[in-house]
């Protein structure tokens, strides 16, 4: 084995190096969310076996198809451009941009953890196309700039350390058949990740919190990409917003958004102020839904009108059997 790759001398040392810096970031990570659920968690020795060990597996299947892509980069690039000095300048630009981008998704992860308790799911997926609404709700709730810099800084120092080695992959020269050879041998695991790599590894507890600690937020984000499609006017009968003036039945839905952060509404409209907790949130979501229904009744369609409330959200109890007596939604 040793023959057929040997990692030193090789380019493709800029992909181990980087694999090795997500695999540790995702160790770090896996560890603070698990700290964070310590106490929806059974601490046996078994269990954290299955969190960290399911969740390495799942590290390194990210890390082997992001891999993939550049590994052929590196193949196909001929040594004369490798060693140019636009390889120079660009090299420690791109590295920069995927170190950012890294950490960004990473405290992205946390964020999503610490309102949802989940990994990146469809939920990540659906709220990507309200994206003004998204992204006016995390710059209300969060420090943005704090953590935009924070992670700016985290990216600048780790190429600031990594610089030398990355000069140093610069200068290596490889002939084409022994960079096919790690091309082909991340190829091959990419291809055995797909075949034997699926969902089931990460739901093998009873425990939710378990089973989504033993995930991997990038990992899933790509799964739910893939899977969660929905062709809206395939499945909802779509009509006309005038419908109701010329008799015809109509359809209208509306759906709030103050059970999240910020937890903003107007002042002045009830006795708790704004922005501080959920409590408030929903004491205003239930004025407000008040004054719709009372602005409603002097519609002339509201007597042959039905209503729907229904809740909105997942179930967040740590077993994989939901107990309805607490979680049940009229």
């Amino acid at each position: 084995m040793n023959r057929f790759i040997k990692v030193n001398g090789s380019r493709h040392q800029f992909i181990f190096l980087f694999a090795g810096i997500s695999l540790i970031g995702f160790f770090f990570l896996r560890t603070a969310l698990l700290l964070s659920a310590w106490s929806e968690i059974d601490h046996t020795f078994r269990n954290l076996i299955y969190i960290y060990g399911a969740g390495f597996i799942y590290d390194l299947t990210f890390v082997t198809y992001f891999s993939l892509f550049f590994s052929f980069i590196l193949l196909i690039a001929p040594n004369r451009l490798f060693h140019s000095r636009f390889s120079k300048i660009i090299t420690p630009i791109f590295a920069f941009i995927l170190l950012y981008g890294f950490y960004f998704t990473l405290v992205a992860e946390w964020l999503f953890w610490d309102e949802f308790h989940t990994r990146f799911n469809f939920l990540a997926i659906d709220y990507l196309i309200y994206r003004h609404e998204v992204t006016q709700n995390i710059y209300e709730s969060y420090p943005l700039n704090t953590l935009l810099g924070a992670i700016f800084a985290a990216a600048a120092l780790t190429l600031y350390f990594t610089r030398k080695r990355l000069q140093n992959y610069l200068l290596e020269t490889e002939l084409f058949p022994i960079r096919a050879r790690f091309t082909a041998a991340i190829t091959i695991a990419a291809l055995l990740s797909y075949f034997l790599i699926g969902q089931p590894l990460k739901e093998l507890s009873n425990n939710n919190y378990s089973n989504e600690l033993a995930a991997n937020g990038a990992y899933q984000f790509c799964a739910a990409f893939r899977n969660n499609k929905l062709n809206y006017r395939a499945f909802y009968a779509l009509g006309d917003d005038h419908d109701y003036k010329s008799g015809k039945p109509f359809f209208f839905h509306l759906m709030t958004t103050s059970n999240h952060k910020p937890y903003s509404y107007p002042e002045g409209k009830i006795d708790l102020p704004s922005g501080q907790n959920r409590s408030g949130a929903v004491k205003y979501t239930d004025y407000a839904f008040k004054q719709f229904i009372s602005r409603a009744k002097r519609e002339p369609w509201f007597a042959d009108t039905i209503f729907v409330v229904v809740a909105e959200g997942e179930d967040r109890s740590t077993e994989k059997t939901i107990r309805y007596d607490c979680t049940h939604k009229p």
